[in-house]
């Protein structure tokens, strides 16, 4: 009896990403993803963070004195690295999901605060790129010391109100800069020194909800900004 052939089924699918978010990661060094964490999950995990910064809610005059980053294992505030969360990170960081997302699952989170200043102007505080430190950190340019990072939020954060600002497309000018003089740019110190050789353009700010992920390339130049808010802005910090 002739053995019957059966169709293989599809693979499921495997990242929450769709093509165009992806496309934009790559050519924009940045996207903004939603759906990743449930607003149920990031309500928790920001009512822990209160708890984790050292501040109550209720008494503005003593968030004067936040500190900036702090680190934590907090369960409320780990469940924000949801699985969908780290095979989207998979993806973008062009690895194998089913590995990625068992073998990098973090250890611990890092709340990032900034503190509301309601009546001062709205500005952009020093546009950086991660990692490239000084020469007390030294790292290497090539291969980099990681491909991406994100910024995750707990609460919703609109304009001017703490937003992470990016500067489009300003990866793929810094990448080139380093590959046309590897010698010189062997270290990422050395990029630092340079940082103004780059006309990065105009920058944007990233307006999200609880919940949203902000994937930025390594070496998208990227800015924290004044919080007019009328609470402090928390948001995880996570390099892959």
């Amino acid at each position: 009896m002739q053995a019957v052939l059966e169709t293989p089924k599809a693979a499921p699918k495997v990242s929450p990403l769709t093509y165009e978010q992806v496309y934009h990661f790559m050519e924009e060094g940045y996207v903004k993803v939603s759906g990743l964490i449930s607003p149920e999950v990031a309500a928790r995990a920001d009512n822990a963070a209160w708890r984790v910064v050292g501040i109550d809610p209720h008494e503005p005059d003593g968030w004067k004195t936040l500190t900036h980053g702090v680190f934590t294992i907090d369960p409320a505030v780990m469940s924000m690295y949801t699985p969908e969360l780290r095979i989207a990170a998979a993806q973008l960081a062009s690895q194998d999901p089913h590995l990625f997302n068992m073998s990098r699952v973090p250890e611990n989170a890092f709340i990032l605060t900034i503190k509301p200043e309601p009546d001062v102007p709205w500005t952009v505080h020093g546009p950086h790129i991660d990692g490239l430190g000084n020469w007390q950190c030294i790292m290497q340019s090539f291969p980099r010391p990681w491909t991406m990072f994100a910024m995750i939020y707990l609460h919703d954060v609109p304009r001017h109100c703490g937003t992470t600002v990016v500067y489009p497309k300003s990866h793929r000018k810094y990448q080139a800069l380093m590959r046309s003089e590897p010698e010189r740019y062997r270290f990422l110190a050395q990029v630092q020194d340079d940082l103004k050789r780059v006309d990065v353009g105009e920058p944007v700010d990233v307006p999200v909800k609880a919940g949203d992920v902000v994937f930025l390339d390594q070496m998208t130049m990227h800015a924290g900004s004044t919080n007019k808010g009328k609470r402090p802005r928390f948001a995880l910090n996570m390099k892959w």
